[in-house]
């Protein structure tokens, strides 16, 4: 391989280790949740068996917090088991598993 292009090869790689992707370790990047049942149990601060705009606003970070909510809680008033049937597992990307109330990544 010939030095321009390892160089290239290295800083895509850096760049794309800095932006959060793991595709140069040649792995997936993590999920937050094994589940939508893990997820709705780590959101769900009262054990009801459902997510609050409220409780769901403690754990989310960045500005589409609210957006996010009203998507995953599709035609129902909380986020339920129900609705996540359809979503992918990488819905809950977002979460700030610090448990801090950031309203900004």
């Amino acid at each position: 391989m010939n030095a321009f292009v390892k160089t290239a090869a290295m800083a895509a790689c850096a760049l794309g280790l800095a932006l959060g992707g793991a595709a140069c370790a040649g792995k997936k990047a993590a999920l937050p949740y094994a589940s939508h049942d893990e997820a709705i149990a780590d959101f769900d601060a009262d054990g009801d068996g459902k997510v609050t705009r409220e409780e769901f606003l403690k754990k989310w970070r960045g500005a589409d917090a609210n957006e996010q909510f009203d998507m995953l809680r599709g035609d129902n008033e909380h986020i339920q088991r129900s609705a996540l049937a359809d979503k992918p597992l990488n819905v809950w990307s977002a979460v700030d598993s610090s448990g801090s109330t950031m309203s900004e990544p």
